[in-house]
């Protein structure tokens, strides 16, 4: 005796839905990835001393007031003909805080180098000689 049936291939759809779970499941293992980094990062921000917070809130003023600061250089270097290429800040430790400190009532005053790379543009001059070598060789 042999029995016909209709059969439906269930393959197709079994297929598309391991994809999705496949996808679903690297979505997971990123997710657990970036918040392994969060909490790490978290773990390093919090173990910084509040001293050297506040030592660098001291030292590098809001990015507003920053960069209202780098615009004045700028502006009072073009009124001079210089252009702006860097400026570098360096924290200066004193050698002798305790002098210092007694002198000043126990307050010490931290000291800062800056420094400023300028641009001079050349003269009609300088330019032209130097295109005349550029000519030349």
């Amino acid at each position: 005796m042999i029995f016909f049936a209709e059969s439906k291939s269930y393959f197709g759809e079994i297929k598309s839905l391991r994809k999705q779970v496949s996808s679903y499941n690297e979505t997971i293992n990123m997710a657990n990835k970036v918040r392994k980094s969060i909490d790490k990062t978290l773990l390093e921000y919090n173990s910084i001393l509040q001293e050297n917070v506040d030592k660098i809130k001291k030292m590098v003023p809001p990015v507003d007031e920053s960069m209202k600061l780098v615009v004045q250089i700028d502006d009072m270097m073009k009124k001079k003909g210089l252009t702006l290429k860097a400026i570098n800040v360096k924290d200066i430790v004193s050698q002798n805080n305790a002098s210092v400190s007694q002198k000043n009532n126990g307050k010490i005053a931290e000291s800062v180098f800056l420094s400023i790379n300028a641009k001079v543009p050349m003269s009609p001059s300088a330019l032209l000689l130097k295109n005349w070598k550029k000519v030349c060789v």
